[in-house]
């Protein structure tokens, strides 16, 4: 007989992934509330945009360099990709940081054209208007070269080492990834290694919910659920509290003792997982199994992300990571499942 009356599963409800650099460009993406709670710091190929050239009043090309793959693309591109302006003379663009951003100014006529036409836009980012006197749009070659990438309607997939997963008890995940000190600490280490010249760092943030399952009982191959709820905040399981930070925890420190990064020097060699509060806590409240869907794909542009370590690697788009106590009490190895589904998509 397993140990346990209730189940848990930790689903993946947002995700984002962007070049380490490009941090201060989605500010705002990552200042919202609450949204994102665990980060994975990844190396992954760097790429820069070699030039670009303007073909007419609308359409311009960029030559993108995967410096890994020694490989390049011929991107196109239409000015309606940044804004609906009329034409090319409303901006100017100009490679910068070493070749890794595309960036680009708006002309005086440019700037008429917002302040005529999209005067919310023009509003909601006064600040960098102020702080350079003009709009500013910078794009990190990896997107542009992803946007091209979702245009031929293709499925892809991008394979990255996994340095290291942390969280945050912050109300937002920016703060906490602007104010931290390993990431900048990882980057000198990895540019020692290739010199910064293939490789770059990437990060992928998620926001971690969860199903809790009630159960009669839970025999080995026989469960009877009763009731099942999405939770956002603190609940009650058997008379135990169970609170959103907690399970922020064991989603962390389940990822790390699956993956084992080569930077988590806490909880990736733990031998003894079920002493720790991260997981007593839960097996105090005869939660068993916890589940973690780890979801890979990103719908939207049709890519599947490849997670790997020196010890373990994803293969599939849908993961599951499970977490089993036997009748002691103890922590079984973390295993990873996948979508059968996944074989045949």
């Amino acid at each position: 007989m397993v140990k346990g009356n209730a189940a848990i599963e930790i689903f993946m409800e947002h995700k984002l992934i962007f070049p380490y650099d490009y941090l201060n460009e989605i500010k705002n993406e990552l200042s919202e509330d609450n949204k994102y709670n665990i980060y994975y710091v990844l190396k992954g190929h760097r790429y820069i945009i070699k030039s670009f050239d303007i073909l007419n009043l609308h359409d311009f090309i960029i030559i993108i360099w995967d410096l890994v793959k020694n490989s390049s693309v011929i991107i196109p591109l239409n000015i309606g990709t940044f804004l609906q302006l009329p034409d090319m003379n409303c901006v100017e663009l100009k490679i910068v940081d070493n070749g890794s951003m595309m960036q680009v100014d708006f002309t005086s006529k440019g700037m008429s054209f917002l302040n005529a036409y999209e005067p919310q836009y023009v509003q909601d980012n006064q600040e960098i208007i102020n702080k350079y006197g003009h709009m500013r749009l910078q794009f990190h070659a990896k997107i542009l070269f992803d946007l091209f990438m979702k245009f031929q309607n293709k499925e892809t997939e991008d394979e990255y080492e996994l340095l290291y997963i942390g969280q945050t008890q912050k109300s937002n995940i920016y703060d906490r990834l602007y104010g931290h000190n390993t990431i900048p600490e990882i980057m000198r280490y990895q540019n020692r290694e290739d010199g910064g010249e293939k490789y770059e760092l990437y990060i992928m943030v998620t926001g971690v919910h969860i199903k809790f399952f009630e159960e009669y009982n839970i025999k080995q191959y026989l469960t009877n659920i009763i009731t099942s709820d999405t939770l956002q905040d603190d609940f009650l399981i058997n008379s135990g509290l169970i609170s959103k930070a907690e399970v922020v925890d064991i989603a962390e420190a389940m990822l790390i003792l699956y993956f084992k990064p080569k930077y988590n020097d806490k909880l990736k060699n733990t031998k003894s997982p079920e002493i720790l509060r991260t997981y007593s806590v839960f097996n105090d409240c005869l939660i068993n199994p916890i589940d973690y869907s780890l979801d890979l794909y990103f719908e939207d542009n049709r890519k599947k992300i490849i997670l790997k370590t020196d010890t373990v690697s994803t293969a599939y788009k849908q993961n599951l990571l499970k977490c089993e106590f036997d009748e002691n009490g103890k922590v079984n190895d973390i295993v990873l499942e996948h979508n059968i589904m996944d074989v045949y998509l």
